[in-house]
């Protein structure tokens, strides 16, 4: 009897070890698949990266700009970015710095809270918000990059907004400025966004996107144009786990601004909604703030006197150069 249940009780155990070694056999071969087609994947991207670079050098004026001055001195290349984006680096590195190393000790201080805005008049939180990305990390990093590359390639060439005028200005990209921080911190509000910079900086791209839409783009071996960046930037932070929602905001942001200067004005409409206000263009130009705006005498009287015809598209229906719908 006993002899019975001990034979019963093998034949169980060598049951379930035969169970799970087939299992576990079954879960190598899957991790070897996983592994090879990983393997596939990154020979596959590495190829294109090379057949890329051997076939496709031509890039916009922006990068090679960026280029250029990379392969300087950094006091050279910090000196060549201009005022806009080098005076919002600054200040963002500044006060993730001061953070880190512990000269603001409290984080809180800084993030939006539109209650101690109102209520204790802590009116600093609607600017430092735009300037704190969190403390020195690998996120971080990405969005100071994307804040001199696309900021600084759209500061060079901005959407016009002042009237008569032929080029964009330092006064339109802070009037820019201006209008996307207003909106971002009612959408901040109602959504309940702490930090405000990561949606600057992205509606920021967005722009440049729309700006520069037929530039080719290379983002780890895949190849785009300027216009589907934002998406594809959006589609990463996902696969690396982070959360969309300021990305769409920013998206949004840029997009309200994009359709306001651009697209409603070429309607039926045909109106001026947004203008850089005198005041702005009058301040950057008495401090030698950046580029002024060309505005000839006959161009700044045609659009006073059309009562309020597009500015930009007094001459004609053609397109801003270098811009994409």
């Amino acid at each position: 009897m006993h002899v019975e249940e001990e034979d019963g009780l093998w034949r169980i155990c060598a049951s379930s070890f035969a169970r799970a070694f087939y299992y576990l056999l079954l879960l190598l071969l899957l991790f070897l698949f996983l592994f090879l087609l990983l393997l596939g994947v990154f020979v596959v991207l590495l190829v294109r990266r090379f057949d890329y670079l051997k076939q496709n050098r031509k890039t916009s004026r922006s990068h090679k700009h960026i280029i250029i001055n990379m392969a300087n001195s950094p006091e050279d290349w910090f000196k060549s970015l201009p005022p806009v984006t080098r005076t919002y680096l600054v200040l963002a590195f500044g006060t993730t710095a001061c953070v880190s190393f512990g000269i603001i000790r409290n984080v809180m201080n800084l993030l939006l809270s539109m209650d101690l805005v109102w209520y204790k008049f802590e009116v600093w939180r609607l600017l430092t918000c735009f300037l704190f990305f969190g403390k020195f990390s690998f996120p971080f990093l990405f969005q100071m990059f994307i804040l001199v590359r696309y900021f600084q390639s759209y500061e060079q060439n901005p959407y016009v907004t002042t009237r008569g005028a032929l080029d964009g200005s330092t006064a339109d990209v802070i009037f820019m400025l201006m209008f996307c921080g207003t909106l971002a911190i009612i959408i901040g509000w109602a959504f309940q966004f702490l930090i405000l910079g990561p949606v600057i900086v992205f509606a920021v791209m967005y722009l440049w996107s729309k700006r520069n839409a037929n530039t080719p783009i290379s983002f780890w071996g895949f190849q785009f144009k300027g216009a589907q960046l934002p998406w594809v930037m959006l589609a990463f932070g996902i696969l690396v786990g982070n959360s969309p929602a300021m990305d769409i905001a920013g998206i949004a942001v840029g997009h309200t601004y994009y359709f306001l200067i651009e697209v409603l004005p070429r309607t039926s409409y045909g109106k001026d909604v947004l203008s850089t206000p005198e005041w702005l263009i009058s301040l950057c130009e008495s401090n030698g703030i950046g580029n002024v705006a060309a505005r000839p005498a006959a161009a700044g009287g045609a659009a006073r006197q059309g009562g309020g015809a597009p500015r930009r598209h007094a001459w004609g229906q053609g397109r801003a150069l270098g811009g994409g719908n």
